[in-house]
């Protein structure tokens, strides 16, 4: 009994002495951050491009295994063809699919282009939503060259 009670102390003596240690090391990265100013840009004059959705029963069928997409959103893209090297500039909302469509043509139409400023919407819907919408929105915006 006095060996099993030493034991134990000795035990408990050893897990109250030990404890957990952690070793950790963290690396920032570096906050990339370039400023430009207007001056260092050639702009375009507005460009315009159109894109049309028909959907029936919310699924675009012509789009259905193909995709032109414009991206917009900082995240990755998870699928699909997009030319999102290009940064928009000043897109104060979300845009939808149909937009991104419109942003993928001036995108296409025109190349060599850098960044798009400041892209503006028209969109005109019809149809019957949910279950039968024609969608279709004009995008104009100034395109920009690093000189």
């Amino acid at each position: 009994m006095n060996f099993f009670k030493t034991l134990l102390l000795s035990i408990g003596a050893m897990v109250f002495l030990s404890g957990c240690t952690l070793n950790s090391r963290s690396y920032k990265t570096p906050n990339h951050h370039v400023e430009f100013k207007k001056a260092d840009f050639e702009f375009s004059s507005p460009q315009s491009a159109e894109a049309k959705s028909v959907t029936i029963v919310g699924l675009d069928f012509s789009r259905l295994f193909k995709k032109e997409v414009g991206m917009i959103d900082t995240e990755v893209p998870t699928s699909g063809f997009s030319l999102s090297s290009i940064p928009i500039i000043g897109s104060l909302s979300k845009p939808n699919r149909v937009h991104s469509y419109a942003l993928y043509q001036i995108m296409l139409e025109n190349p060599g282009y850098d960044v798009i400023f400041y892209p503006r919407y028209e969109v005109k819907k019809t149809g019957i939503p949910y279950i039968f919408e024609t969608t279709i929105v004009k995008a104009t915006a100034r395109l920009g060259k690093l000189k």
